[in-house]
């Protein structure tokens, strides 16, 4: 805690972080001051006992989890500026958190000017497999249940791969 002129100011840390976690400042006179620090350590010590809570519910959440994908599942990825580009890859093997997936080719209807629509073609592999990890984050949806997204950053740098639900893919190509 630190005093400048009319002010106290309240900078914590936690652990051996280098950002502070947060400020506080409060002005007054001191019985204002004490009443307003018990408030904020009050508010504080809530918050810390409520994250850790949910912390300790997402760990269970995570250790309990079962991976949903299966050995033929088809994913996709779509990503590009000015056009979209669509690429899909078929699920040759599961792991608790990781996928191997292989590319495979897909048909194009070329329905419209430099644009249409791309349905995979299961089983046709034109790439050898790769990992893709499965990443969870740091929420929970609306059902409650933890959030995920299947990454490589090596193949798929600009997306994550979707679960692909059977209806065409729409796709743009303006180069």
């Amino acid at each position: 805690m630190a005093y400048f002129g009319n002010r106290n100011v309240l900078t914590v840390f936690k652990g051996k972080a280098k950002k502070p976690y947060y400020h506080y400042i409060v002005g007054g006179d001191w019985s204002d001051r004490q009443r307003q620090w018990d408030k904020i350590k009050k508010r504080h010590l809530e918050d810390l006992k409520a994250k850790e809570i949910e912390k300790k519910k997402i760990e269970k959440l995570r250790k309990s989890w079962k991976n949903p994908y299966k050995y033929g599942d088809l994913l996709y990825t779509s990503w590009g500026y000015e056009q979209t580009n669509v690429n899909f890859y078929q699920v040759v093997e599961v792991n608790a958190k990781s996928l191997v997936l292989r590319e495979v080719s897909c048909f194009t209807d070329n329905s419209e000017w430099n644009s249409g629509y791309k349905t995979p073609i299961k089983d046709r592999f034109i790439r050898q497999k790769f990992i893709a990890r499965i990443v969870f984050s740091r929420s929970r949806g609306v059902d409650g249940n933890l959030i995920h997204s299947v990454v490589n950053k090596k193949i798929a740098a600009c997306s994550d791969f979707y679960f692909w639900d059977g209806k065409p893919v729409p796709y743009s190509a303006y180069y």
